[in-house]
């Protein structure tokens, strides 16, 4: 997991109706602040830089928050190839522009600490590249937003997003679990 020959990434486009419901209701969501994008309040223990953003959580432990039946989950699974994997957390983010900070990566992180699968969608025009790092820490790809993307890739790569500097940056980050489940029939 050292370059970026070993990071595959696949890519989806998601079709217009989707595109455009997904971004207006990112844009209607109740949001809730963070300190820090990839650690919460553990970045300033850390002693890390503090990337402060806002969060809309859909699903976390098995639990669904209030706008979880709004989006259309069957039909993201089905499009990018997942449709039998077990969803294991789902959440907007929301970052507002830092010109000031332009292309300098985030926190470096990986969203679990067990095998998943990542999918980051990205609902709306912006900027600031999501980063990609080998075990050094080194970047070894930038993956640009584009809307209505979403790209998708094994949760074991530290990955990272980057303040906008032109709009406010949206992503629907979806983990779940590796293997497909099985029917009980």
């Amino acid at each position: 997991m050292s370059n970026e020959s070993s990071l595959s990434i696949t890519r989806h486009h998601f079709p217009e109706g989707i595109v455009d419901y997904i971004e207006k209701l990112s844009h209607e969501l109740p949001w809730f602040y963070s300190v820090d994008c990839a650690y919460g309040e553990e970045a300033k223990k850390r002693g890390l830089p503090m990337n402060p953003y806002f969060s809309h959580t859909f699903l976390e432990n098995n639990t669904a928050g209030p706008f979880f039946n709004k989006v259309p989950w069957n039909e993201i699974g089905s499009f990018i190839g997942l449709p039998n994997n077990k969803m294991i957390r789902a959440h907007n983010t929301l970052q507002y522009p830092r010109p000031e900070i332009k292309d300098i990566p985030h926190n470096a992180h990986t969203d679990q600490g067990f095998p998943h699968i990542v999918a980051l969608y990205y609902p709306n025009d912006s900027d600031g590249d999501t980063f990609f790092f080998d075990d050094d820490l080194n970047v070894i790809h930038k993956e640009p937003v584009e809307r209505g993307k979403m790209i998708v890739f094994d949760g074991k790569w530290k990955h990272s997003s980057s303040s906008p500097t032109k709009n406010v940056r949206f992503t629907l980050n979806i983990n779940y679990e590796p293997t497909p489940r099985t029917s009980n029939r």
